[in-house]
């Protein structure tokens, strides 16, 4: 499905960059203007979804979920006993 996404987007990106330059280039008059328009609120949109999409959703009770602590480190066996680095050792 990404590899499905990453041409959709890619040819997404390459039509508006060659309207852009076309209408720039080639086009004269309110043909140009119209697909430079076209091509420009095209721009504004995928700029518009990947900033929507990077901001985290108040509904979604996930994006406010902390991340979890670390588990301790594994306890190491010593003589007979287990003991953590921060125990007290009995002497």
């Amino acid at each position: 499905m990404i590899h499905v996404t990453w041409h959709m987007t890619t040819i997404a990106f390459l039509t508006v960059g060659f309207a852009l330059l076309l209408s720039g280039s080639v086009l004269h008059g309110d043909t140009a203007r119209g697909i430079a328009v076209v091509a420009a609120s095209a721009s504004t949109g995928f700029a518009a979804l990947a900033v929507g999409w990077g901001l985290p959703n108040p509904l979604d009770p996930c994006s406010a979920t902390p991340v979890p602590p670390r588990s301790p480190p594994p306890r190491r066996w010593r003589g007979g006993e287990l003991f953590s680095t921060k125990a007290k050792v009995h002497q």
